[in-house]
């Protein structure tokens, strides 16, 4: 067997105090021993030099003392005094940024296999062989859309991870028309109090969807708290992203019970016999070697780590030998180039290497393309028991389709079969419900109507509670139950005390113009009071408005006794008018006076269907006009015409002859 000629220095920094932590570097032993156990005639070996980040961020900014307070541990002693020749890690997203820094810096590759935030700046040497978490906005998107839900909540946290995707995810939403009503923003420091009271504030809206992308330590005590305030019960609908749904088996048994019913999602990983054989062999000797934890289960950040430093063995292998870095001037070094390291000759090469291997490794095909992998499809995971349970995928060109069947295209909700949503519920949430302090539509309605069918005003008589019915408002409410989130009316009669009106349809249609009016003079009036007294800086500090702020604001908004609605309904006829003060919607019933008139049909076969055109009484004048002519024509005649003397019964045919035939022939004689 050749012994090795050549090696290559590995910088790996991580926070070995996390579990996330761990978990990469046993993969990466056992992913550097498997390669070289099946490629024992390699004549290169890749040395790993082992940073514990201890969960700092360094930052590039920071003076140089406290930056040499770091030193020892920093990704920058990799490169000046090892002269590594790339790095994996670090592991968080926050810390990646200055050590990207540094590998362009220094022409080394900066290999990560856990920092998934987009925002990390796609530079040469920066090299990621996770999936962005933007690659999960699709099929996030997707799951709302195709459950039919109109409106969702984003909850994040606020950092580099958590801020990450939201922009994506805005996007997302948006293209498949779907409203983000809310966004909540959890700091990392949240206490349990803090989550609590956001949890509530949330519960008071419309919107019963909520995405999450959080942290798995964020999400062990959200969760719990949302338990509390009744917001896993039927009819909520949650879905986590796929960093979060990964490590749900390392949480305590107690918030996975607070979980049951929660959607997620988490890229597709093909099984195979290798990856079982090495996932028993892992937890063996991952178990071993750290005794204080009970329960372990492979992630998709140890697959990932696996197959980043295999690719890279590969790499080292096609580079054969390493070259010294150029040197530099160590006079230079002072407090302005101490983040400066030496250029290695070895990095461009080790980076082009890498960039052009492809093979079959355990989290699927490893290939890079601009330095990232390909984005692949997602699992639709579902959290029942004590764990997850696939309920269907999802891909980028086909979307959504149950479990077993990923070549059905156009899917709906349908397609996902067996799902348990929160509160053990089987019925698919509808996405929205009336919060109990929710705010009401009021409806403004004419007290006296020219038509009870179209709209009738009554009292009740024991309670003295108006009841408002009729045509307009049957089609209102049904425009509203429409409508895909939640707006309750409430139909107040334009009247006053006595019940009698309180004044015409163009003082109804006013009062409309006269609430938007009044809320302009109270933002005013704030604005005014603000420049005087209060600054804008104080309000944003205390989070809430100074009392006198809310005192000008009510005066100002409630100064009137006249009634003000959101809206009018009723037969408000339109013109130019009222169109000054209100929009009308379009008309969907023809307005003037119509006459019903029944329909009869003729018989085809009537011989005497020729008679219809004309009444009795014409057809009468008609004949009698004729034998009038007749007559006249006999008396003027028969004196001096033979033709017309002779019997009676010759008389009285030619009295009936001549008229008829002067239709037809011109009369000569």
């Amino acid at each position: 067997m050749s012994l090795p000629n050549s090696t290559f220095q590995v910088g790996v920094v991580l926070d070995l105090d996390s579990l996330v932590g761990r978990i990469g570097l046993s993969c990466l032993t056992m992913s550097r021993s498997d390669f070289y156990s099946v490629h024992s005639n390699y004549t290169t070996r890749l040395v790993l030099n082992v940073t514990d980040s201890k969960g700092q961020i360094i930052d590039a900014a920071a003076s140089v003392d406290l930056f040499r307070s770091f030193y020892p541990d920093a990704a920058l002693t990799l490169l000046k005094d090892v002269e590594v020749d790339a790095i994996i890690g670090p592991q968080k997203s926050g810390h990646t940024n200055f050590v990207i820094g540094l590998g362009d810096r220094a022409h080394v590759p900066i290999i990560s296999f856990s920092a998934t935030s987009p925002l990390h700046p796609q530079t040469p040497y920066f090299v990621r062989t996770a999936l962005r978490d933007d690659a999960q906005v699709g099929a996030i998107a997707s799951l709302v859309r195709d459950f039919g839900w109109s409106q969702i909540v984003i909850i994040y946290e606020d950092s580099d991870y958590g801020n990450g995707i939201v922009p994506y995810l805005s996007n997302a939403f948006q293209d498949v028309n779907v409203r983000v009503s809310y966004r909540s923003i959890i700091p990392l420091s949240a206490t349990d109090e803090f989550l609590l009271q956001e949890l509530y504030k949330m519960k008071t809206m419309q919107t019963r969807v909520f995405v999450v992308h959080i942290s798995s330590s964020i999400a062990s005590r959200l969760f719990p708290k949302a338990k509390e305030a009744g917001m896993m019960n039927e009819g909520y609908a949650w879905i986590v992203t796929s960093g979060l749904m990964d490590l749900l088996y390392s949480m305590d048994s107690h918030v996975v019970d607070t979980m049951q019913g929660v959607l997620g999602v988490k890229p597709l990983i093909p099984r195979s016999r290798k990856l079982r054989s090495f996932a028993n062999r892992w937890k063996q000797k991952f178990l071993k070697d750290n005794p204080s934890i009970f329960q372990a289960e492979l992630s998709l950040v140890g697959l990932w780590a696996y197959d980043t430093l295999w690719a890279l063995a590969m790499a080292a292998e096609r580079v054969k030998f390493t070259e010294p870095n150029s040197s530099q001037n160590t006079s230079a070094i002072n407090s302005l180039n101490l983040f400066t390291p030496a250029m290695s000759q070895t990095g461009p090469k080790l980076l082009k290497e890498l960039s052009e291997i492809t093979f079959q490794g355990l989290s699927g095909t490893f290939s890079l393309v601009n330095g990232q992998v390909e984005p692949s499809s997602f699992q639709i995971l579902n959290v029942v028991g004590s764990g997850e349970r696939e309920v269907g995928t999802w891909t980028p060109s086909g979307g959504i389709s149950s479990k077993g069947n990923i070549n059905v295209t156009n899917s709906s909700k349908k397609s996902l079969k067996g799902i348990i949503w929160p509160g053990e519920s089987t019925v698919v949430p509808r996405g929205w419900e009336v919060p109990a302090s929710g705010k009401k539509l009021i409806i403004g309605v004419p007290a006296e109507s020219g038509f009870t069918e179209y709209l009738k005003v009554e009292r009740d008589p024991q309670t003295n509670a108006s009841k408002v019915s009729g045509y307009y408002i049957d089609v209102f409410n049904s425009v509203m139950a429409a409508l895909p989130f939640a707006v309750t009316p409430v139909y107040v009669p334009f009247e006053k005390p006595d019940g009698s009106s309180a004044g015409s349809y163009d003082d109804l249609a006013y009062q409309v113009f006269l609430k938007v009016n009044y809320i302009l003079s109270a933002l005013r009036g704030i604005g005014e009071l603000v420049r005087s007294e209060v600054t804008w800086g104080e309000i944003l500090r205390q989070r809430r408005f100074d009392s006198r702020v809310g005192q000008i604001f009510t005066e100002i908004l409630w100064r009137s006794d006249l009634r003000k609605y959101d809206a009018v309904v009723g037969d408000i006829t339109i013109t130019a008018n009222r169109s000054k003060y209100v929009d009308f919607t379009l008309p969907f019933a023809e307005g003037g006076v119509n006459s019903i008139v029944p329909v009869t049909y003729d018989d085809p076969n009537d011989n005497w269907i020729f008679l219809k055109p004309l009444t009795k009484e014409l057809w009468s004048t008609a004949i009698a006009l004729f034998v009038l002519t007749g007559v006249a024509l006999w008396i003027l005649e028969h004196r001096f015409n033979n033709a017309f003397r002779g019997p009676p019964s010759q008389n009285a045919g030619m009295i009936f002859y001549f008229p008829f035939m002067s239709l037809v022939f011109a009369q000569s004689e």
